[in-house]
């Protein structure tokens, strides 16, 4: 997409294909090192975005290799019909008090929609059947 090669660097790093098969498949919460275009080709997803301010609040994971990942199961507290997420209080606190604030959607993305996701936005998406997304990591 032009958006990718007329910003920043305009280096795109990689784009991939995601492919889900069946309702419910779903990514844990994390953050991407690069500005990140998604375009849904195929099916529905929801996404949901929390900004780049959000780390304390999402509870990631330091003593892992995915340092930029929540350890939230979002989609253990999603209601499949309505996409809204009751995530449990006691256990996640901080979320409370702090992350709810800075969450954007969820939305559900159909054939022919774009998200950008900007660079270091946490976000986790689920595959509300069989779906095919394409997305570009641009620095």
């Amino acid at each position: 997409p032009d958006l990718c090669l007329t910003t920043g660097k305009q280096t795109v790093y990689r784009n991939n294909f995601w492919l889900n098969g069946v309702a419910g498949s779903s990514s844990p919460c994390h953050n991407d090192p690069f500005n990140n275009m998604l375009v849904q080709l195929h099916g529905e997803k929801v996404v949901t975005l929390y900004d780049d301010k959000s780390s304390e609040a999402l509870y990631l994971a330091s003593d892992t290799v995915q340092k930029n990942t929540s350890l939230i199961p979002f989609a253990d507290f999603e209601d499949q019909a309505s996409g809204e997420v009751t995530v449990d209080a006691e256990k996640y606190p901080l979320y409370h008090e702090a992350g709810k604030k800075t969450q954007y959607g969820p939305v559900t993305m159909r054939p022919g929609d774009a998200l950008f996701i900007p660079f270091k936005y946490y976000h986790w998406c689920r595959a509300r059947g069989a779906s095919l997304s394409v997305n570009w990591w641009w620095l």
